[in-house]
């Protein structure tokens, strides 16, 4: 009894898999498209990659799978390629990188209700029909006033177009990088939760209210209406992180 061992596989599916393996080569070696896989999911990228080098070489995707199934030597392979190409460190930098662009993004929208400056392109292809008419009914109907929130938004973008890709992100009181937990609660932040309340206790913050606006914040959350104002204090802001109202 062979377990684990079968007949060749047929060149077609061969073909579906040097047609997969070269198309998840290419995604390895491209930092931008491999920082949008990790954004989407790897798992469902590489399903996606599978399928289309299915479509290619004419091959049945069901076919394919029960292959790998049977298969321990195609399977091995394939897992190994795999590991070899996208190893915890290179996943973790892109994953690191992705929630960068995610941040960005939402700086990106977030001027845009706060003064009506258009973002780029690429956020709105980011945003389903539903969302993008959601923003801009939003800001039509006058969005949202904060000059001091707006001015630090404004100046997190600077940092993102500035050409360093370490700035944004950076606290400016230590150097070292900002957590991204803190970030994602609030992006324009530009010191990091030690930084902040040092600044907090020498009575020396000038941030005004712009990082006690988490209901602002959550209206891009998709879906959700603007819950009614909560009070933080911008140091303890980050203490909340992921529950925001609680």
């Amino acid at each position: 009894m062979n377990v684990g061992r079968s007949a060749r596989p047929s060149d077609k599916l061969l073909e579906a898999k040097a047609l997969f393996l070269k198309s998840v080569e290419e995604l390895a070696r491209d930092p931008e498209q491999l920082v949008a896989a990790v954004g989407t999911g790897l798992d469902d990228v590489f399903d996606q990659l599978l399928r289309q080098a299915c479509e290619e070489a004419g091959a049945d995707l069901d076919a394919f799978a029960a292959a790998l199934e049977r298969d321990d030597a195609l399977r091995g392979e394939i897992q190994q390629k795999l590991a070899e190409l996208f190893n915890s460190s290179t996943v973790q930098r892109a994953r690191a990188a992705a929630v960068k662009r995610d941040l960005q993004r939402h700086l990106h929208v977030l001027r845009f209700v706060l003064s009506g400056h258009e973002p780029p392109a690429w956020v709105w292809d980011s945003m389903d029909d539903d969302e993008a008419m959601r923003l801009r009914e939003y800001r039509e109907e006058g969005g949202d006033e904060d000059p001091a929130l707006l001015s630090r938004v404004e100046r997190a973008l600077a940092k993102v177009d500035s050409g360093d890709e370490h700035a944004f992100g950076r606290c400016e009181g230590c150097g070292r990088e900002i957590p991204l937990e803190r970030l994602q609660l609030m992006p324009w932040a530009e010191r990091c939760t030690s930084c902040q309340r040092q600044l907090e206790v020498s009575g020396s913050d000038r941030t005004d209210s712009s990082d006690r606006r988490v209901d602002l914040w959550m209206f891009f959350e998709a879906g959700k209406a603007v819950p009614p104002a909560q009070q933080f204090r911008p140091g303890r802001v980050t203490a909340n992180a992921g529950a925001p109202g609680s």
